[in-house]
């Protein structure tokens, strides 16, 4: 008997410290937090910024108070700012609810910033998100902590789409086209590819940032893919692994030591000229940084029959710079989207207006678009579609199209960023969630990557040129 009222003395004193704790930590909440802005130099962010924690934890988060004030803080400010006030259907109230207990009980700084990307991700939002401080400082100086290959599933075998040069991946001797049979002890066979598709998908999926596609072929390598990325998954800031690649190519198979470095992929403009006159624009960043760059390689293509737009890869970036490449292919005013955003518990709409070009490139148009193109690169791309015609070549884009105005300054550094705006096209397109459909599909294959073939490109090309595609 004296045992179990010992014991339930203690199971009140629990819940008591709870009761405190939560109080607390809902008065913190109340105090809101400073911001930055969401992309270029962070004052407080020094460039020797340090990986969080994961043997124990920092001054910021070392008690149960702390850590559930910080937790109550990210559920208000999301509450408060999020776009849809609906949640997407999501009871974000009683989500930070369920994961109080797994920020209070968290042992080091990589499991308090893991639970509280866990908990955000319940959103299915693409640009939501908790950042340690090192994956902030990074994404401003466009860093990315990378082995530098780029995967892809393609005819039911994951393979190496693009190898960055001077990574570790390239110096490892990897090649687009190559077939990774394994990654360490994860066996990528017909057997995980098929389990993929039978498998329930993880939710909240915190490993993927890509909205589902609509084409049955890209529905299959989604989800494959997302597989690949659930069992490869780290905990945040964890240190740099050496894996091991077993990898396949023409018909002979070895094994290479792949490590993990921070590659910078700084914004950058190239242009091409194929044999028939058409032009190409290649674009890995939306930044204005680079607008002077941008704006003298459009004058010199400005001769060119059509023109090509790459868009491969590029997560977009900064709205005003859409806004100004928008204009430069516009000869009249044109309101080609609507802004969705937050008043109070109501939605507010405002159409957007983008002004003529002073000399805008009026000539026939090609986007190439794969699931890697995100963000403002995708607002460019319906715009350009709805607006001017633009064919639309490749895969199906990212459908992560929403707008961050600042990030919130977490304890320690870290950074929330919240979805304040939504957007819908003129064409009545909501692009959160529904990646743009292209008009011309090409589905990369292993023979082109293997001979190193930029099928879109060509296709692109030809279509511009009233050829036949096939």
């Amino acid at each position: 008997m004296g045992s179990a009222i010992a014991g339930a003395a203690n199971w009140q004193l629990r819940l008591l410290s709870l009761a405190v704790a939560l109080l607390c930590a809902a008065c913190a909440a109340c105090a809101g937090l400073p911001a930055r802005p969401p992309a270029g130099a962070a004052s407080d962010l020094p460039a020797d910024t340090a990986p969080v924690r994961q043997d124990g934890l920092s001054p910021a988060f070392a008690t149960v108070q702390q850590r559930l004030a910080l937790q109550a803080q990210v559920v208000q400010i999301v509450g408060e700012r999020y776009f849809d006030p609906q949640f997407g259907g999501v009871d974000w109230p009683a989500v930070g609810q369920r994961y109080a207990e797994p920020a209070a009980a968290a042992a080091t700084d990589a499991e308090l910033y893991l639970v509280l990307k866990t908990m955000v991700r319940e959103l299915n939002d693409s640009h939501t998100r908790v950042l340690t401080p090192l994956e902030s400082l990074d994404r401003r100086r466009y860093a990315t902590q990378t082995t530098g290959a780029a995967l892809a599933v393609v005819e039911g075998r994951l393979a190496v789409m693009d190898v960055d040069a001077d990574s570790p991946a390239a110096r490892a001797g990897l090649r687009r086209g190559d077939v990774i049979t394994a990654i360490d002890d994860h066996v990528f066979d017909q057997a995980f590819f098929t389990a993929a598709l039978t498998q329930p998908l993880p939710r909240p999926d915190i490993a993927s940032l890509e909205a589902a596609p609509a084409l049955a072929d890209e529905i299959v390598r989604y989800r494959q893919l997302r597989a690949v990325r659930q069992v490869l998954l780290r905990s945040p800031d964890a240190p740099p692994p050496t894996s091991r690649f077993s990898v396949e190519r023409a018909g002979k198979r070895h094994e290479v030591v792949v490590g993990s470095a921070p590659l910078v992929r700084p914004p950058e403009v190239r242009v091409l000229r194929l044999r028939s006159g058409v032009a190409v624009l290649r674009l890995n960043h939306f930044t204005a940084s680079y607008r002077n760059e941008l704006a003298r390689a459009l004058r010199s293509v400005a001769d060119a029959p059509a023109l090509v737009i790459d868009l491969r890869g590029n997560p977009g970036g900064d709205y005003s710079q859409y806004l100004w490449m928008a204009q430069q292919f516009l000869d009249a005013e044109r309101s080609p989207l609507t802004l969705v955003t937050r008043s109070g518990s109501a939605q507010r709409r405002r159409e957007v207006e983008i002004a003529a070009g002073e000399q805008p490139y009026l000539k026939p148009l090609a986007v190439l678009l794969d699931r890697r193109t995100a963000s403002a690169a995708e607002l460019l791309a319906v715009t350009l579609f709805e607006q001017r015609g633009a064919l639309l070549v490749g895969e199906s884009s990212c459908g992560c199209v929403v707008g961050v105005r600042s990030e919130f300054i977490l304890p320690g550094g870290g950074g929330l960023r919240v979805a304040e705006t939504g957007f819908v096209s003129a064409g009545g397109r909501r692009l959160e969630g529904q990646p743009l459909l292209p008009t011309h599909y090409v589905p990369p294959t292993l023979a082109d990557l293997q001979a190193d073939r930029d099928r879109a490109l060509a296709v692109a090309e030809r279509a511009l040129l009233g050829q036949p595609t096939h």
